[in-house]
C-alpha cells in the first residue's frame, strides 16, 4: 500500500541508530507510506534521554549534540526514528522545523510523547498504564515488512532450492542474547549451544515420523559455537533418521529468512527476537514458540499476548496434527482477487494514520493559505 499523492515532491527521512530490528521497523513503515526514503545517521551519546530531549529543543543544545548539519534545509515531510539513540535528532528536527516536519517514532520513547507527533508501539510497552497519550498507536508486535507481495517473490526467488524438500518443512529461526544493561537480568533466555541442540533434537523428533525437513537460520546474535554444533547434530540426524534439512550462516548472501517464511509449512521461531516472531506471523504458517514464560518484563507479556490472541503456539514438541494450506493456495487466492495487498495488519494501520495526519495538515495549510489571500485582497 502506498499513497502516491505525496511521493512526487516529498520524501521520507529515516534516523537511524544503526540497530538492525530498530531499522527494519523504519524501512517497512516508509515504504508503506510510499515516500521517497533518505537515511541519516544522528551522532549517538549515552546521556540520559530526558536530559538529550531537553537539549534537543535549544539551539545551543542541539550545536553541542552535533546536530546542527542534519537540521539544514530543505527538511523532510517525515522523519521515522526508533530506538533512544534517534530521539533527539526527531525531537531537535521538528523543533528547528517549527512543526513542519511530522516526526514519527517507533517503540515507547524514553520521554514525554507529546514530543512527537506520533508514536507507533507496541501494547506491552504501556501494559501496566491505565492511560495511553492520543497520539500514540498500539500495535501488537514490530512493524515489519512480511505480506503477500514480499512472500510472492521470495516463494518464486527460492523455489529452485526449497521446493525440492519434503514437507513438512519445519523452519527453525534462532536468535540470540538479548542485550541489556550488565546489571540487568536478560528479557529472554540465552541461546546455548546447549539449548540449540536440545531445541533441534525436539525439531527433528516432530518432523522425522513424516518424512519431512529441517530448515535451520541462525542470526549475527547467535552464538558461533552453537551454530557450529547445530549443524553437526543436524548432520548426524540426517545420517541417523533419514531427515532432510538445511542450515544456513547468519552472513548467507542470498539471505534465506524469506524464503523460509515463504516456503515453511511450520515456523519455529526462539523467543528472544520480538521482531523475528511479529514477521513470522505475517507468513502463512503456524508459529510455535520454545518455552515462551521463561522470558521477563515486556517480551513475557509480547508473547503471553500473541499466545491468547492465536497468533502464536508455545513450542510442545509436536507439529499441528492438521496442516495448513500451502503457501502457493494463498497466494493464488491473493492473485484470483485482484492482487489486494492491503490487509489489517499493524504496519499498514501505522501508515493510514500517518496519511490521515498528512491530510490534516494540507488541510490546515490550504485554510491558511486561503485566508492569507484573502487578506492581500482586501489590502
Amino acid at each position: 500500500m502506498s499513497f502516491s499523492f505525496y511521493a512526487m515532491t516529498r520524501h521520507t527521512l529515516i534516523l537511524s541508530n544503526g540497530v538492525v530490528g530498530a531499522e527494519k521497523q523504519c524501512f517497512a513503515l516508509a515504504e508503506r507510506i510510499g515516500l521517497p526514503v533518505m537515511v541519516r545517521h544522528p551522532p549517538l551519546t549515552r546521556a540520559p534521554t530526558p536530559v538529550l530531549a531537553r537539549l534537543a529543543q535549544q539551539q545551543l543544545g542541539q550545536n553541542m549534540l552535533g546536530l546542527g548539519p542534519l537540521l539544514l534545509p530543505p527538511h523532510p515531510t517525515i522523519a521515522i526514528s526508533c530506538g533512544r539513540a534517534s530521539i533527539p535528532a526527531s525531537i531537535a528536527l521538528r523543533t528547528a522545523s517549527r512543526g513542519a516536519v511530522m516526526t514519527i517514532h517507533i517503540q515507547r520513547p524514553a520521554c514525554e510523547e507529546r514530543l512527537f507527533d506520533l508514536v507507533v508501539a507496541p501494547v506491552h510497552d504501556y501494559e501496566s498504564d491505565l492511560s495511553v497519550p492520543a497520539n500514540v498507536l498500539l500495535t501488537d508486535g514490530a512493524l515489519h515488512r512480511v505480506g503477500p507481495a514480499t512472500l510472492r517473490v521470495a516463494h518464486s526467488e527460492w523455489a529452485a532450492e526449497l521446493q525440492p524438500l519434503p514437507s513438512p518443512r519445519l523452519a527453525v529461526l534462532v536468535g540470540g542474547e538479548v542485550t541489556r544493561r550488565f546489571w540487568q537480568r536478560p528479557l529472554a533466555p540465552a541461546i546455548t549451544a546447549a539449548s540449540l541442540v536440545a531445541l533441534l533434537r525436539s525439531a527433528t523428533a516432530a518432523v522425522a515420523p513424516h518424512g519431512g525437513s529441517v530448515l535451520l537460520a541462525t542470526s549475527r546474535r547467535t552464538p558461533a559455537e552453537a551454530c557450529a554444533l547445530a549443524t553437526r547434530f543436524l548432520s548426524e540426524a540426517d545420517e541417523c533418521r533419514g531427515l532432510a534439512w538445511r542450515a544456513w550462516p547468519a552472513d548467507a548472501t542470498p539471505n534465506p529468512y524469506l524464503g523460509l517464511l515463504a516456503w515453511a509449512d511450520h515456523l519455529l521461531v526462539t523467543p528472544d527476537s520480538i521482531n523475528m516472531v511479529t514477521e513470522a506471523c505475517g507468513a502463512a504458517a503456524p508459529v510455535y514458540v520454545p518455552n515462551p514464560r521463561a522470558c521477563r518484563g515486556r517480551f513475557l507479556a509480547f508473547h503471553e499476548r500473541m499466545i491468547a490472541n492465536g497468533r502464536t503456539r508455545e513450542w510442545r514438541g509436536a507439529l499441528e496434527q492438521k496442516q495448513p494450506r500451502g503457501l502457493a493456495d494463498v497466494l493464488w487466492d491473493c492473485r484470483e482477487q485482484g492482487e489486494v495487498e492491503v490487509e489489517d495488519d499493524d504496519t499498514t494501520r501505522a501508515a493510514v494514520r500517518v496519511q490521515r495526519l498528512l491530510e490534516a495538515r494540507s488541510r490546515t495549510t490550504l485554510r491558511h493559505v486561503t485566508r492569507q489571500d484573502n487578506v492581500d485582497v482586501g489590502m
